[in-house]
């Protein structure tokens, strides 16, 4: 049975834990590694404005079934997560990197890309909008809503 300082001493290296995690900041990228990694996520890759009620989110994905792409768009940027799909049916098992709010930032605004280059620049829109938002948050609301309607137009 668990003392209760153990609980405690458990929670605070959770807390430790999560406060670096968030503190965790996108490398500045080299000039190749951009060009590489804009090509990598104009072909495998989803940009995406998701909405949860009046919360949104930036969000970056790249999919692909070569998880050592995977794990070097972990290792350049310095931030995100990994996930794994399990192969069925006929499908490979596919890996994915994510990366999400001021970490999608800080990646977009670092690259240029060719075919999502509309969708990029609304992205880093939205996010600033999302950052300014305090208790006036209505004024934002719209824009943000017309934000994410229209990369989904462009993402079809």
């Amino acid at each position: 049975m668990l003392t209760f300082r153990l609980l405690i001493t458990m929670h605070n290296i959770i807390t430790i834990l999560r406060e670096a995690v968030q503190r965790r900041q996108a490398l500045k990228l080299p000039a190749y590694e951009r060009g590489w990694l804009a090509g990598i996520i104009d072909g495998d890759g989803s940009l995406s404005l998701k909405q949860f009620g009046k919360t949104f989110c930036v969000r970056v994905t790249v999919t692909n079934t070569n998880s050592m792409i995977i794990e070097h768009l972990l290792k350049v940027s310095n931030v995100g997560h990994v996930y794994k799909r399990e192969a069925y049916d006929r499908n490979k098992a596919a890996y994915y990197w994510e990366i999400e709010h001021q970490h999608a930032k800080q990646i977009l605004s670092q690259i240029v890309l060719k075919g999502k280059e509309a969708q990029r620049k609304l992205l880093l829109e939205a996010q600033d909008l999302i950052e300014q938002q305090t208790a006036g948050y209505q004024p934002y609301l719209k824009r943000l809503e017309a934000i994410r309607k229209k990369v989904q137009e462009l993402n079809r």
